[in-house]
């Protein structure tokens, strides 16, 4: 028997953590007196969760993009697993896919550019336009996920 939606649940799993680092950082960016309280907290403990989950949801959405089918969980777990450590091979994964909308792809670009050059939050203006990014890329992927598999490009 093939397990074929694994990715699928898996994405909706991860994206409860990513949803729990934005809920964080919505407190985070509320206004400057909590900005202050809790930036030191956020930066040790939400945004590494934030950053972790984003990678593991775009690795999650590769393999449900690829439409493959795993016989066991640790077949599965041995490709996610491969790709959460071969990054440039999953940027040129979301960059050649033609079932990902430019739009989609730009902007998983910028959030990884932030990423790369912000190890930690800053700045209170800084946070809040980079939590708008987020919370797009966030309600972006359940409209990905509505892709049927015989539909896929």
């Amino acid at each position: 028997m093939f397990m074929t939606n694994i990715p699928r649940r898996k994405i909706y799993e991860t994206m409860l953590i990513f949803e729990d680092g934005l809920i964080d950082m919505n407190v985070l960016i509320y206004n400057e007196q909590n900005f202050k309280t809790y930036l030191n907290k956020f930066n040790v403990e939400d945004y590494p969760k934030i950053i972790k989950s984003y990678h593991e949801i775009i690795c999650l959405l590769i393999m449900f993009l690829e439409n493959k089918k795993y016989e066991k969980e640790h077949d599965f777990q041995a490709h996610l697993k491969y790709l959460l450590s071969n990054k440039k091979e999953v940027d040129e994964e979301i960059k050649k896919d033609k079932n990902l909308q430019k739009e989609f792809k730009a902007l998983c670009k910028e959030i990884e550019k932030i990423f790369e050059e912000n190890k930690t939050i800053t700045n209170l203006k800084m946070a809040k336009e980079f939590f708008v990014l987020l919370d797009k890329f966030n309600t972006q992927i359940p409209l990905i996920l509505t892709i049927r598999r015989d539909k896929m490009k």
